[in-house]
């Protein structure tokens, strides 16, 4: 009938662009950066997938998994959950400062709407997708947030006054923005890169430096555990307390 006709050229010129969000935001994204230099990284994806990042997990938590790979994996179990990253470079572990920066750069300036709380994680992170997804919900996602599980960078005692302790979310722990706050990171992610590759060709610890590009603009990371609601003890020869 005509109605028919009519309502399947609706359909056919309401297709959404690809990379779009059609159905809502998900509640929150794991990215894992991997890399295939050698096999380990691979294997752990692919372990992730069977355990704790199993499809039926992600839809129960409502949670996205994503794998970002510079080489193709396609004909794999990993290929529906593999996101590219323009510009990505298959770096060795000691430059994963260039890649995460890369990935939170094309997050926040391309994926910004698509979750109320981005995660990145290791390939060897263990992550409770349902109990993490319900203590997010104790968070408003439009504001600006960096949660993490969080340790220190402590000079000596002698140079404490001159460069205070640096505290940071744990990358193996994986660390959070919500999306109120991940465009911020996407406009900044971009000069911290250039600042990184100026003073140490990418060589550092990633979540040393991306706590330390947030910090120079005022975005402090907090503890979204059981320490959450209390103060942060940091072992370093004494105790720090804040």
């Amino acid at each position: 009938s005509w109605q028919w006709r009519l309502l399947l050229q609706v359909l056919t010129f309401a297709k959404p662009l690809a990379g779009t969000v059609t159905f809502g935001r998900t509640h929150l994204c794991v990215f894992i950066p991997i890399t295939q230099r050698t096999p380990k990284d691979f294997g752990l994806a692919l372990a992730a997938l069977q355990t704790w990042a199993s499809e039926r997990l992600q839809r129960e938590s409502g949670a996205h998994v994503r794998f970002i790979s510079v080489q193709s994996t396609n004909g794999t179990a990993l290929e529906p959950h593999t996101m590219y990253v323009p510009g990505d470079v298959d770096t060795d572990y000691d430059h994963l400062p260039v890649r995460i920066l890369k990935m939170w750069e094309y997050l926040g300036r391309h994926r910004s709407e698509e979750c109320d709380w981005y995660l990145k994680a290791d390939p060897d992170t263990y992550v409770n997708l349902r109990a993490l997804s319900d203590r997010l919900s104790c968070f408003d996602a439009e504001e600006q947030h960096y949660l993490g599980v969080v340790h220190a960078a402590v000079p000596p005692r002698d140079f404490q006054e001159q460069w205070p302790a640096l505290y940071f979310g744990h990358g193996g722990s994986g660390y959070l923005v919500s999306r109120g706050l991940v465009s911020f990171i996407g406009r900044l992610a971009g000069p911290c890169l250039e600042d990184v590759m100026a003073a140490t060709d990418g060589d550092a610890m990633e979540d040393v430096i991306f706590a330390l590009c947030l910090r120079k603009q005022g975005v402090e990371v907090m503890s979204y555990g059981f320490l959450a609601q209390g103060g942060t003890r940091v072992w370093s020869g004494e105790e720090i307390s804040q």
